[in-house]
């Protein structure tokens, strides 16, 4: 074999062992894509505010109106009194407090009192139009109070996302051990590089490997999310109620998009490799140090 032969041969293995290491170093870059959009967009207050969304709430405070109506049908109380108790707003800011309470440890306790004045005030006047008289410490005083206290019990459990106290633990265990599984993504990918420079005289030449291989965890970070969301699997989730329903489709339809715009900046990683790529190739040339076959 001639001595340009030997020479195409050990390029072909170079590039085919660059290959290799090239599709780990993708995995190890989709790895590291994967966790941190989690991490930052999903294990925050901040991402589960966005989940929340109006329409959330606005589901909550249907599932609350719905549970207090059945509950209140056998008491012999008209359910009408509860028209105008609940609040949007009210909603928003206790079911948002009881999930932030529960993401950094403080707790929350809902200020129920606005509610509850505004429930007491419907029984008080539902009773004295049917000609109940309401004395201080009477049984019709103490029907209303028993009354306003279940209601606003089952306001508040309503308020809890089901099963709050596991994903917070999920969230402490994702946290507390991101840093370790991040560190060795990194040092895994960086040993990848290392070895692809290694098999490279010229660096443009290595780096063209580095470009293949963001492409690549591009590629896969954005074709899997996109086609799981094309296929709305996620809707058929067995989740109740319909506010949990809502929060578990919204959790996993923000899951993919945060994929796919890692993806996108995985992309624009790839495209400023190329373009050095092309500024250091063109610089080797003009030094007289590299031939136009590239």
């Amino acid at each position: 074999m001639s001595h340009r032969g030997r020479g195409h041969s050990r390029s072909h293995t170079r590039d085919l062992i660059s290959l290799i290491f090239g599709f780990f170093l993708s995995l190890a870059l989709l790895g590291i894509m994967l966790i941190t959009v989690v991490r930052l967009g999903v294990m925050t207050w901040g991402g589960f505010n966005y989940i929340l969304d109006d329409k959330y709430y606005e589901l909550t405070v249907d599932y609350v109106e719905k549970q207090t109506y059945n509950y209140s049908l056998p008491t012999g109380i008209d359910p009408a009194v509860l028209d105008g108790v609940f609040s949007v707003d009210e909603v928003k800011r206790d079911a948002g407090g009881f999930i932030a309470g529960a993401l950094d440890g403080s707790g929350y306790k809902a200020d129920t009192s606005a509610t509850r004045d505004r429930l007491v005030k419907n029984v008080k006047a539902l009773f004295d139009k049917d000609g109940v008289r309401i004395g201080e410490g009477g049984s019709a005083e103490k029907i209303i109070e028993g009354y306003a206290n279940d209601i606003m019990g089952m306001y508040e459990e309503a308020l809890v996302i089901p099963g709050l106290d596991v994903i917070v633990q999920i969230r402490n265990f994702y946290v507390r051990y991101y840093p370790v599984a991040l560190a060795c993504f990194v040092a895994f990918a960086a040993i990848m590089v290392v070895l692809i420079m290694r098999l490279h005289h010229f660096v443009h030449r290595a780096l063209r490997f580095v470009a293949y291989a963001l492409g690549g965890a591009a590629v896969m970070g954005f074709v899997v999310p996109c086609m799981l969301l094309v296929s709305g699997f996620y809707k058929g989730l067995n989740l109740q109620p319909e506010f949990f329903y809502h929060f578990g489709v919204r959790l996993v339809m923000h899951v993919f998009n945060l994929c796919m715009l890692g993806s996108g900046v995985l992309l624009v990683l790839m495209i400023i490799t190329m373009v050095v790529i092309r500024g250091m190739r063109k610089k080797a040339m003009h030094s007289g140090r590299l031939s136009h076959d590239f």
